[in-house]
């Protein structure tokens, strides 16, 4: 029974660790840097294509080696001031919400990051089915998201992390590490 007893405490603690690994610098275009952990490698175009659908291309997305946490680097349409970003904070999180059937946040503020103020959202999102009574009926879409937002050389950089809900635990330390190596210096 006592071994039974040490088995089963072994299983839950490993279960809800986080993932520890080693980061490396890599560049973002031209004035951008951001550490990401050694094992997530680049999405190829195809990859990408069928994850992110948009009409914008990313600047660049990383993923695990296991597919499962993402992170990505995009230049927004919409123009900002840098003297704007708490009105900008507050638009991104109406555009958040009518995104997802539900929203969680976990934090939103203004922050600065190696110099750089930055509106951030992290926050764990849900998106149903709207007709779930419907044959092939998916079940919701639970995520765990890390967003930040600045204003940089006239454009509105998005860098976002994105896992599964049920992974947040042990990926949340890896995106705060991520989020807070990001650096934009001007030429």
């Amino acid at each position: 029974m006592l071994r039974i007893f040490f088995l089963s405490t072994l299983v839950l603690l490993t279960s809800f660790t986080t993932i520890q690994e080693k980061f490396v610098k890599v560049a973002i275009g031209k004035n951008i840097t951001v550490k990401v952990p050694e094992s997530f490698h680049p999405m190829t175009e195809s990859e990408i294509a069928s994850e992110y659908i948009s009409t914008r291309k990313p600047v660049a997305v990383f993923t695990s080696a296991d597919r499962q946490a993402d992170f990505g680097v995009n230049v927004s349409i919409t123009q900002w001031g840098a003297a704007d970003l708490a009105i900008m904070k507050d638009f991104f999180k109406a555009s958040i919400l009518e995104l997802h059937t539900e929203t969680q946040f976990l934090n939103e503020s203004i922050e600065t990051i190696n110099g750089k103020d930055f509106a951030v959202f992290e926050f764990i999102s849900i998106v149903k089915d709207e007709d779930v009574s419907s044959i092939g009926a998916k079940s919701p879409i639970r995520k765990y998201n890390y967003l930040q937002y600045t204003v940089f050389e006239k454009k509105t950089y998005v860098y976002n992390f994105n896992c599964p809900a049920n992974q947040q635990e042990q990926w949340r330390d890896t995106a705060h590490e991520i989020m807070e190596s990001v650096t934009m210096k001007k030429e």
